[in-house]
């Protein structure tokens, strides 16, 4: 809704409904806590995500509510946003769309016209925390997975490389996986629907919960989606959860 503060009248410019969810507060703004958005264009637009296509995506809303543009196209949740680099139309956020568990770099045209672009290297398997310069030049890079230590890089953008004189992080080794005591798996519900979990000293599998299961407890870490991950010390599995 937008007010003016000189006359107090209130008119509404964009709204949103859903039986089950809608998220008012963007995760990535600090500045915002009661749910802020992000201005385009002078204050003519703004960006706001939503998941009313089934995925977290990002969208530009026109001020007066009447044009809307995906900006963000796939299946997968926007993790959060990197940066916005409305000069040159660029938007980078996190994301990752083939393993809920990890979370990588992208960037896309601001304007939704264009190809999605991962930038992070395919030989870095696991999760990233990027923090950008606001040219989106330059970036450190903390990476790591289940089988390898924590490694932070200085690097320039888009190519990825390590600044002359830093250390870039090495590539991971999948070698290095047999001597984890973490392991993967899959539980699939019974309506369906297959969620990620992690657990220590088990050994990878799938599991089919049935309907009439009796619950069962344990030591994991639940994965739901990239873009809100939740964290369990012990779970109960069954008909009810």
């Amino acid at each position: 809704m937008m007010c003016s503060a000189k006359t107090g009248d209130v008119r509404l410019i964009y709204s949103e409904k859903d039986k089950a969810w809608i998220d008012v507060i963007s995760a990535w703004d600090d500045n915002y806590k009661m749910g802020g958005w992000d201005w385009l264009g002078k204050g003519s637009e703004f960006l706001w995500d939503s998941d009313k296509d089934g995925w977290r995506h990002l969208y530009r809303i026109s001020r007066d509510g009447k044009n809307e543009t995906l900006v963000t196209r796939g299946s997968y949740d926007v993790i959060e946003i990197s940066l916005i680099d409305e000069k040159n139309n660029l938007l980078y956020f996190m994301a990752s769309p083939e393993n809920a568990t990890q979370s990588y770099l992208y960037r896309c045209p601001l304007d939704g016209k264009g190809a999605t672009e991962r930038l992070t290297p395919v030989n870095q398997p696991g999760t990233h925390e990027y923090a950008l310069s606001p040219n989106g030049k330059f970036a450190s890079n903390m990476y790591s997975n289940y089988y390898t230590k924590a490694q932070q890089e200085w690097i320039t953008l888009p190519d990825h490389h390590a600044l002359n004189g830093s250390r870039p992080a090495g590539s991971a080794n999948p070698a290095d996986s047999a001597s984890s005591n973490i392991s993967f798996f899959k539980i699939v519900t019974a309506d369906g629907v297959s969620m990620e979990f992690v657990a220590l000293n088990a050994q990878a599998q799938e599991v089919v919960v049935p309907a009439d299961a009796q619950r069962a407890e344990g030591i994991v870490t639940i994965h739901a989606q990239p873009a809100a991950r939740e964290k369990h010390v012990q779970a109960e599995i069954g008909a009810s959860n």
